[in-house]
């Protein structure tokens, strides 16, 4: 009887473990966005930022033209 507690026991443990790694990596994968600018407004002038962020833009997109929000 008690080795089928322990057992029982140890069978729900692994449930819950089971649902705690998918509940996070269901919030790992999930996307936000991430304001670059404002991290970086304390680091760099906002002249070298724009630089910076047309840069990207151009390494990211192959020169397409990409519309600012």
């Amino acid at each position: 009887m008690v080795v089928e507690e322990k057992l029982e026991k140890i069978e729900k443990e692994i449930q819950s473990i089971k649902m705690l790694i998918t509940f996070r990596s269901d919030l790992l994968a999930e996307k936000k966005p991430v304001s670059l600018r404002g991290i970086c407004d304390i680091l760099v002038s906002d002249e070298e930022l724009e630089k910076y962020i047309e840069s990207a833009k151009k390494s990211v997109f192959g020169g397409t033209r990409v519309l600012r929000d």
